[in-house]
């Protein structure tokens, strides 16, 4: 059965229960994705995922249920467990299925190559395996190319869908120098061109030579360039920060901050539901609402926190059209789109000039245990280089950066021109350039 005759055998359903205020949230997506390793496709796979999750309102509490079969019973099991799930819900909380925005801006969709994907995946082989001969069998490659679609049904008349597009490859190299193996990695989320794949490749390659005979870092105080990755993931360990729901519970140290400066005057923080060239670009959130590109944070001043329907209501103020779902079984959370700090005019080797000694941090790890979301603690592994009168010097790895994220936000310095972008997750996408941070607490030897 198609979804097309499922929703309406769902809304005769939900009609029969005397339900007033119902909503269908259908998401399909397929990812065809290609690897390869020892210069040949080692695997080739197909997944397609597709559902529907209900959501209905009963004495403003909320129920939800979800299914993957669209079949008669489903559509009656499909209110029936959401009717349930509502009624032994505890809270009293305000909720509300909303009915349509005025106005939805075009999210233009990126037109993308018909790409061969095996062939992506042997051009990144080779061109590995060319760029050192130190390069190991065991580099790896991949590319994926990802569809879908969302469609938005509810009972105050709304009716929305939004179809996505996603291309994205990557290379994992690995080189040896005597008995040791060294690893570099590089992922985008581009239109597969050939064009880019070659320096992809080589850039992975640069990263993983760029550890050999990496040296370490006396313990210290120092000041600190975060290269665009590392800026952008501690930038994504942090986003819960800017969630309203997160500092209406207390855990976030951003609660009453709206207006006031929270970072630099250089410091420009954007989501951007419409951002040029993003993946990931959508005209309305998983509650139908319009999105819009904001400032998070202007010139160091904190605009705004996200907020969904709820926690907008609850602080009296609009939502910022920032309501998500981790899937389409998912409940109402908050996410942002695009979401990015704002690029400065100086290169890389520009803001470099003016550090007579640093660190210049190229890769972080163990995100998850060394950042603290409510506090701004940070305690992470790092690897990089050594900054020596202007210049990047010698590699220097396994050395520890502490701080606390709300401090570095304030003291950042300088901002690089070298905007990128993480891999996409759903509908976000995290971007950040080049940032000299600077002082930051860094244990070594």
């Amino acid at each position: 059965m198609t979804f097309e005759a499922f929703q309406e055998l769902v809304k005769e359903e939900a009609l029969k229960a005397g339900l007033q205020e119902y909503e269908l949230y259908y998401r399909e997506e397929e990812t065809v994705q290609s690897r390869g390793m020892n210069q040949e496709i080692s695997s080739f796979s197909s997944d397609k995922e597709c559902g529907v999750g209900f959501r209905c309102i009963m004495n403003g509490k909320t129920g939800y249920s979800a299914t993957e079969w669209f079949t008669p019973e489903q559509a009656h099991e499909l209110v029936r467990i959401a009717m349930e799930n509502a009624q032994t819900l505890e809270t009293e909380e305000a909720t509300e299925i909303y009915g349509p925005s005025d106005h939805y801006q075009e999210a233009e969709s990126l037109e993308l190559p018909e790409t061969d994907l095996q062939k992506a995946v042997l051009v990144m082989q080779r061109e590995a395996r060319s760029a050192d001969e130190r390069v190991q069998g065991g580099t790896m490659s991949m590319a994926a190319h990802v569809c879908g679609m969302v469609r938005i049904i509810n009972s105050k008349g709304l009716d929305l869908q939004h179809a996505y597009v996603q291309q994205i490859a990557g290379v994992m190299a690995v080189v040896k120098e005597g008995d040791a193996q060294y690893s570099g990695g590089k992922y985008e989320a581009k239109p597969l061109h050939t064009e880019i794949l070659k320096p992809l490749a080589q850039r992975a390659v640069a990263n993983a030579v760029a550890k050999i005979g990496a040296g370490s870092v006396p313990t210290g105080i120092y000041d600190v360039i975060l290269d665009a990755d590392a800026m952008g993931a501690i930038l994504e360990a942090y986003l819960p920060v800017f969630d309203a729901g997160q500092a209406q519970k207390g855990m976030s140290l951003l609660e009453g901050r709206e207006g006031q400066p929270i970072a630099a005057s250089c410091v420009t923080v954007m989501d951007d539901p419409f951002y040029k060239d993003s993946m990931v670009a959508i005209p309305f959130d998983a509650e139908g609402t319009a999105t819009y590109t904001k400032a998070v944070i202007r010139e160091g001043v904190l605009e705004t926190l996200l907020y969904n329907h709820k926690t907008a209501d609850k602080a009296g103020v609009n939502t910022t059209g920032n309501a998500s779902k981790a899937g389409y079984a998912g409940t109402i959370e908050t996410s942002p789109y695009t979401f990015y700090v704002k690029s400065g005019e100086k290169s890389l080797s520009e803001m470099m000039k003016d550090v007579e000694q640093g660190v210049y941090v190229t890769s972080v790890t163990g995100l998850h245990a060394g950042t603290n979301a409510i506090t701004g603690d940070f305690s992470i592994q790092c690897g990089g280089f050594m900054i020596r009168n202007g210049v990047k010097a010698e590699s220097v790895t396994s050395f520890t950066i502490s701080g606390n994220f709300f401090d570095m936000l304030k003291q950042v310095k300088e901002i690089g021109s070298d905007l990128q972008f993480q891999l996409p997750s759903g509908f976000t996408m995290i971007g950040a350039p080049s940032v000299w941070v600077g002082k930051l607490s860094i244990a070594g030897e």
